[in-house]
This record gives C-alpha cells, structure tokens and sequence, in this order.
C-alpha cells in the first residue's frame, strides 16, 4: 500500500492495481476543513461538522482522483451484511457492499476503524467495494460479496484479487466477551478482535487465493497523523473515503 501526494492531499491506494483499467483510492486526515479535527480532511456528515466544508473537502478529493460528483454510488452503511449489485450512481440504502461491471459508475464507502475491502476481478471485469465493521464481518459481508459477484457477474473466485485498507487493527480493537465470542479462535487474543484476518479467512473461504489477499496493515487508531479512528477519538471523528471506479 502506497500514500502519495496528489494536488496537495494525501491519498492511499494500492500497487497492485495500479496497471489495471481502474481508478481507485482512499482519503486521509490531510489538509481539509474541518470543526470536529481542525485541519482534517472530513468527508463524512457527523455531529457539529460543517456540510459546505465536507462538501468543499469531497470536491478537491474527487478532483485529486479525476472522478466527478455525479458518479458516485454511496451505500447506505448500516453495519449489515447486504451487498447490492448495480448498475449506476446513487444512494443505495440498508447496504454495506456495492459490486459492478459497469464502467463510469464511482463506487464508495466512507470509514473511520471498519474495513475498506476493495475486490477486482480483472477478467470480467467487475469491482467490489465494502465496509465491513465488526458486525459486517459477523455476517460475513465479504464471502457474500465475493458469492455475489460469481452469480451477478459470473467472476469466477481464483480471479479475483482483494486488497483490505487501513482499518484499526488487532492491535487496539479490544471488544467485551458478547461481541469477542461471535469471532473465530483464530481471531482473537485475549480482548482483542483481528478484523484483517477474519476478513481474510472469509475470503479464504469464498475461493478466493492466498495469494490474492492484500492486506494494508495500517492500524487507524494508531496512526492518528494519517487516518481519523472512531475508537482513539472516543466518537468525535471524520471519516474518510474510499472510491474505486472500472474506467
């Protein structure tokens, strides 16, 4: 995973994809306008936040990554596990994954700790974009995703490649017994909830190859200079953005 400078902003994006027919990214907190983190980069609607600075912040970051406002698609992110499979721009409601093949169509998921799962399959083509949060993760929003994608598109699962984003890691997502028991073994230790590897092993799961699982291992709580952290902020925190769009 790579972070550069692009017109000023601090953008992250992925080396795998960058040779392929697609326009990908995701935000950080640099150099915006904001109430909630002065300075920050805020693109989501949050409490005592100013809607004309998340709209002036959305637009330099759509401009950075040459992607214009119109083609955006914007899942509802309600912590489900519902991927919806479509076929142009607009808010989808009750939803936390998008998946296309339809070029010229933005897909979008906003974040401050919960995962940004980008799934390619350069064959069809066809793209995936999913918040997965903890609860997302219990309802295995990822292997359904990748399910999705086979049945819409007929992707077939050694194809496709996934890239996990920055997301708090198991190294500050501590949880309580009710939510650390709906996790396998595996990904736990003692308090603590590894999201990057429950994902993994999801996608493990749905076909998907070793190989073809990227994980970005960038913790958004420990890493307050780059990314806002729901967790480390106690609630009082932007979000950032992912976009990822087949050209």
């Amino acid at each position: 995973m790579l972070l550069e400078r692009v017109d000023s902003l601090l953008i992250g994006r992925f080396a795998g994809l960058d040779d392929e027919p697609v326009i990908h990214g995701f935000s950080t907190r640099h150099r915006g306008k904001s109430r909630v983190d002065s300075g920050a980069l805020n693109l989501g609607d949050v409490p005592e936040e100013s809607a004309a600075w998340v709209n002036e912040n959305q637009t330099r970051f759509l401009r950075a990554l040459e992607v214009g406002p119109e083609s955006l698609a914007v899942p509802g992110q309600v912590h489900s596990g519902k991927v919806a499979c479509i076929e142009e721009a607009g808010f989808f409601p009750e939803t936390d994954g998008l998946i296309t093949r339809i070029s010229g169509v933005t897909l979008s998921v906003k974040t401050a700790d919960c995962v940004p799962l980008f799934l390619w399959d350069p064959e069809v083509p066809a793209a995936g974009l999913i918040h997965a949060g903890w609860r997302g993760t219990v309802h295995n929003i990822a292997g359904r995703a990748v399910r999705s994608m086979a049945e819409s598109f007929g992707c077939s699962s050694s194809h496709i490649q996934a890239y996990i984003g920055p997301s708090i890691g198991p190294c500050c997502f501590t949880v309580g017994d009710e939510v650390g028991r709906r996790f396998a073994p595996e990904c736990r230790e003692g308090d603590k909830v590894n999201l990057w590897i429950a994902n993994a092993r999801q996608l493990l799961e749905a076909g998907i190859s070793p190989s073809h699982i990227h994980i970005a291992g960038l913790c958004t709580a420990c890493h307050p200079y780059w990314f806002f952290s729901h967790r480390a902020r106690q609630g009082r925190t932007g979000r950032m953005l992912a976009l990822f769009q087949i050209v």
